[in-house]
């Protein structure tokens, strides 16, 4: 597969077990976004909470925990390598973290991305 112009995002959901918040919070952040930012291909790891913004639907949201990874290597390989470091010991998953109820998809760019603030043809 060749290589990308913008990242893909690898999206993952997923919940700490239940009583085991404060071990899974400390292992997510202190072992695997390192862990996983270490693998080649990955360029940027970061970890989000729900936050209480535009909360108004009427059910408890099925998760509240995201972590955002671009991907700007080849997926063929970046996954694979993954898998292979998980397999091997190498990269140790948590008992914290409740896997059977983790939720994670790819994610492709659309169009060009937009930023808001200056651009290259104002003058200032």
């Amino acid at each position: 597969m060749a290589q990308h112009r913008e990242p893909l995002l690898w999206i993952v959901f997923t919940r700490p077990v239940p009583g085991r918040e404060a071990e899974y919070d400390k292992w997510y952040d202190e072992v695997h976004l390192p862990d996983v930012a270490s693998v080649p291909g990955i360029r940027a790891a970061q970890r989000f909470t729900l936050g209480p913004e535009r909360s108004e639907q009427s059910a408890e949201p099925q998760f509240r925990h995201l972590a955002v990874y671009e991907v700007d290597g080849d997926p063929d390989l970046v996954f694979p390598e993954i898998t292979r470091r998980i397999e091997a010991g190498e990269m140790v998953l948590s008992e914290a973290l409740d896997r059977p109820r983790t939720w994670q998809s790819v994610w492709h760019p659309q169009g060009r991305r937009l930023t808001s603030g200056p651009t290259s043809d104002r003058t200032t």
